[in-house]
């Protein structure tokens, strides 16, 4: 195993690059995407928090915090741009009534 410093650089490099493109999915409104990183974030949380008696694990808790405020930010956008969604979606629903009646 590498340095505790080494390892725990190359791990904080890892949660970053997750939080990045998570980020950018969410941007992007690329749920499908955010889908598969989120997947892949977990295997690899699962996987590096699989060993509770490594050495390094103690280390880990601040990145985890980071993560875990940084899930919240995510989650209250997303609810945000759900709720987007959901009134350009009312708009339409009442456009396309006001046109049918116009029309008839």
């Amino acid at each position: 195993m590498s340095s505790a410093p080494g390892w725990l650089a190359d791990q904080q490099t890892k949660f970053s690059s997750y939080l990045e493109k998570i980020q950018l999915a969410i941007d992007k409104d690329d749920w499908d995407g955010l889908s598969t990183l989120l997947d892949e974030r977990q295997v690899y949380l699962e996987t590096l928090l699989s060993s509770p008696n490594d050495p390094y694990i103690e280390a880990l808790k601040p990145l985890l915090e980071v993560v875990l405020v940084q899930d919240q930010a995510f989650q209250a956008a997303i609810q945000a741009k759900k709720l987007v969604a959901e009134s350009q979606q009312q708009d339409l629903t009442r456009n396309r009534k006001a046109i049918h009646l116009y029309s008839s």
